[in-house]
């Protein structure tokens, strides 16, 4: 079972991104950085502690 201990939302909407962004999935990695899928841009966004971009991989397909 888990508890949504808190909820915020958050811009990772990059210069480049030519679609408004649509998450479609997010992991937490051990170290408290972020993974982002973003379907309508077609890339995968890494978020740093503060949950700002701190790097993506663009031109991947993600299925949705």
């Amino acid at each position: 079972m888990m508890t949504v201990q808190g909820k915020s939302v958050q811009n990772v909407e990059l210069s480049n991104d030519s679609n408004e962004c649509n998450i479609i999935a997010i992991c937490v990695l051990p170290d408290r950085q972020v993974l982002v899928a973003d379907v309508n841009n077609k890339n995968v966004k890494l978020l740093d502690q503060e949950y700002q971009v701190s790097s993506h991989l663009p031109g991947h397909r993600i299925c949705a």
